[in-house]
């Protein structure tokens, strides 16, 4: 099973305590602890809010005293290989288009908001979409796997430009393309 990617958890959080002075303050054992490259964001007024300068949390703070949940983002750019077949020239010959995306978040909050805890089905979305992607080799009969790869790079990869995948608070890269007989 694949790590979930942006969203790595996301928790409701309880009304906060009140200290000895009356104040109001959340016991930071309540709040996940982020690794490396990921950031918390918090859910006040029914939308996800980053701490200013992506700082550690305290118990005072605003954000984190209002919050009613928090999620932690993974950060971190990621690169997602899929294999998605394709129809082969010649019978009894199975081609597969194996491509490699680049993701990165652009914004912690929006994607928290989504609740985007697999970016892998949107993905493979934008690609199952472009049905004609799939009978582009089909059509091809006559020419080597070279030429065939060549031609269904040029469709991936005019794709991606004229009809870039979106999800908001996402960017993401063609980084690989590849075509495999087996």
């Amino acid at each position: 099973m694949r790590k979930p990617f942006p969203v790595i958890d996301v928790r409701p959080l309880e009304p906060p305590g009140v200290s000895a002075f009356g104040m109001r303050r959340r016991r930071l054992g309540d709040i996940p602890v982020p690794g490396d490259g990921a950031v918390l964001v918090f859910l006040v007024d029914g939308r996800y809010q980053q701490l200013p300068g992506g700082r550690n949390p305290r118990p005072g703070d605003h954000l984190v005293v209002a919050a009613r949940g928090v999620a932690v983002v993974d950060m971190r750019p990621r690169s997602m290989l899929f294999d998605l077949p394709i129809a082969s020239p010649r019978a009894g010959r199975d081609l597969h288009l194996r491509l490699g995306i680049r993701c990165r978040v652009v914004d912690p909050c929006i994607v928290a908001q989504q609740g985007l805890r697999d970016v892998a089905p949107e993905l493979l979305t934008y690609f199952a979409e472009d049905q004609r992607l799939r009978w582009t080799a089909a059509g091809l009969a006559d020419r080597t796997v070279n030429e065939v790869f060549r031609v269904v790079s040029n469709r991936v990869a005019a794709r991606f430009v004229a009809h870039p995948l979106t999800v908001p608070g996402m960017e993401f890269r063609l980084a690989e393309i590849r075509l495999s007989t087996r």
